[in-house]
């Protein structure tokens, strides 16, 4: 609300209670700051007079749906972090808004408010906190009317809400985009992804001891019958193998390559050497909607509507990781999971030292040739190593925890899975709602691993290690 409306001499606190009692939602604004604003002492969230705190906990407290906007790859607060008064905002379901995808997240969070409101009798609208910009991202945006302005008739009052509605959610987007504007415009100007140059370089490939990655071999018994005996001692492995539910593996060579950028965003720095010192079987593709359903006995994907071979999309890194469980418990001849991050950049790379592994148009589904849909896997060519949509399509879980830059990262291609405040876990490859700029190879991205938020688009592919 607007400070200025308050009264001299009256009870600013009692006043914002009264205002946001009258709301049906608020929309708390959280940016990567939101907790620790820098430059302020004490701390904002422990001044009980703070009015973006005494806002938020007033609509708590009175039961008003309150809807955290998760802006630029932030992350919902923790309940230990929070003071008593703000506990129960940890538990609501959060929406992602970034310039990623930002057509996208502005639909759904539309279609949000316009379910909501359509069960409510009081019109809304919509008006802008001023007390803090993106910089330490401490909005709040309310929808309020006073009941001596509601209409007399119902036929007046839904016209008059979804007017309202569409006014209050034009000026949200605007407040929003004009502070993603300005958070770019205050980039160092090295740190413009679409600009990265990865300085990338693929040492000579070491020969493979892979030979404990080969399927049993099938041989012939005294009796005639074909028993499932250890393969031999070869010194290249197949290139391509597929389990029993049809997942397709491409075998990728070790070797040394450079991981991250020298210029792109700070948490693709700094660039690194990495070596993977043992090869890998990754799938050639996305896990697909059949795949799923065929090991988990139902499809969860949001686009069901694309059929069987495209992509599982929707899951978080919890319900992949039970995917892996269940397809583990069948005991064939390999053990699954999720490629690190260093072997997912490393494979997407192919030994290319650019910002992609080709072609992106011939390579990638993304946001100027996906006509805002997921396609089938396959469909575009592959890099160099017969991987497909490594860029685009979905975006890929990965093995790691998400840490804010490289520094300490392990350069033998295992899984960051040490550090403080880890909460995220990786995402990479862009997918069909991503700009050119968030396609390349050494982007990343993260999101929360268990359920209760905005999964749209997330996917995965394998790893494939033969039992010993």
């Amino acid at each position: 609300m607007d400070i200025d409306t308050i009264r001299p001499g009256e009870d600013f606190v009692q006043a914002i209670e009264n205002a946001v009692g009258s709301c049906e939602i608020l929309i708390a604004i959280i940016g990567r700051h939101w907790l620790t604003k820098a430059g302020e002492e004490p701390n904002w969230l422990h001044n009980p007079n703070d009015f973006v705190r005494l806002e938020i906990a007033a609509a708590l407290s009175r039961d008003v749906r309150v809807i955290p906007v998760l802006v630029q790859k932030a992350s919902m607060p923790n309940p230990q972090d929070l003071t008593e008064d703000l506990i129960q905002l940890a538990r609501r379901n959060a929406v992602e808004l970034t310039d990623l995808h930002w057509q996208r997240d502005v639909d759904q969070l539309i279609g949000v408010l316009e379910k909501v409101l359509s069960k409510q009798i009081v019109p809304v609208a919509v008006e802008a906190s001023s007390t803090a910009g993106l910089g330490d991202s401490r909005l709040s945006l309310e929808t309020a009317t006073p009941p001596a302005a509601l209409p007399r008739t119902v036929m007046d009052l839904a016209k008059k809400s979804r007017l309202t509605l569409v006014i209050g959610l034009v000026a949200l987007m605007v407040i929003i985009g004009i502070a993603l504007f300005i958070w770019r415009a205050r980039r160092p100007a090295g740190q413009n992804p679409s600009t990265s140059s990865n300085q990338t370089q693929i040492a000579q490939q070491a020969s493979s001891p892979a030979q404990n990655m080969l399927p049993p071999a099938a041989t012939s018994t005294p009796s005639g019958t074909v028993a499932n005996m250890p393969a031999p001692v070869l010194s290249t492995p197949p290139q391509h193998l597929a389990n029993r539910i049809g997942i397709e593996f491409v075998w990728i060579k070790p070797g040394m390559f450079t991981m991250g950028s020298t210029n792109g965003e700070p948490d693709e720095q700094p660039a690194h050497q990495v070596t993977i010192k043992e090869g890998f079987y990754l799938g050639k593709y996305e896990v697909t909607q059949a795949q799923w359903e065929a090991v988990m006995g139902k499809n969860p994907s949001w686009s069901k509507e694309c059929g069987g071979n495209c992509p599982v999309d929707g899951v978080s890194w919890d319900d992949v990781q039970k995917f892996i469980d269940t397809l583990n418990s069948h005991d064939d001849q390999f053990k699954y999971r999720l490629p690190t991050e260093a072997e997912w950049e490393y494979a997407c790379r192919a030994g290319t030292t650019g910002d992609y592994a080709g072609p992106l148009k011939e390579m990638a589904w993304y946001s100027e040739n996906s006509g805002n849909t997921i396609h089938a896997v396959g469909l575009k060519h592959p890099n160099a190593w017969g991987l497909a949509d490594m860029h685009g399509n979905v975006w890929e879980w990965c093995e790691d925890w998400y840490h804010d830059d490289y520094d300490g990262a392990p350069t033998d291609g295992s899984a960051w899975l040490r550090g403080e405040d880890l909460k995220t876990r990786v995402l990479r490859g862009g997918s069909w709602t991503s700009d050119a700029a968030y396609e390349h190879s050494a982007n990343r991205s993260k999101s929360r691993p268990s359920r209760g938020y905005n999964y749209d688009g997330f996917g995965f592919r394998l790893v494939a290690v033969a039992r010993t």
